[in-house]
């Protein structure tokens, strides 16, 4: 049995959030233009940002759950997280003018 093998691109496209160099950068842009990855984020009050060609995103190397990258700014590793997404979706039974169902049997 063979396994597709996961590249950094695929992974990303599925993910919510990312720990960049042990910073959580939940703002970043997957393009099919270079920089095919632009991250920003907030370090106290500096704003970071990273950008990475295809390039460097075909040649990043998986170590566990960690991405190894390297670029022109220098090695960087990365975790891609996923987002824990609540249903904001209303039961049909707490809209206005729903009965409930013992109310019925009354």
């Amino acid at each position: 049995m063979s396994q597709t093998p996961t590249t950094l691109r695929s992974v990303l496209e599925s993910c919510d959030m990312l720990i960049i160099d042990d910073l959580h950068a939940w703002q970043f842009t997957l393009n099919d233009t270079e920089p095919a990855l632009l991250i920003e984020c907030m370090d106290g009050r500096n704003r970071r940002v990273w950008s990475f060609t295809a390039e460097e995103l075909a040649a990043a190397r998986q170590d566990g759950d960690d991405w190894q990258l390297r670029s022109a700014q220098g090695e960087h590793r990365l975790q891609c997280l996923g987002a824990i997404c609540a249903d904001n979706d209303d039961d049909p039974d707490d809209e206005p003018g729903a009965e409930s169902s013992d109310a019925e049997q009354l």
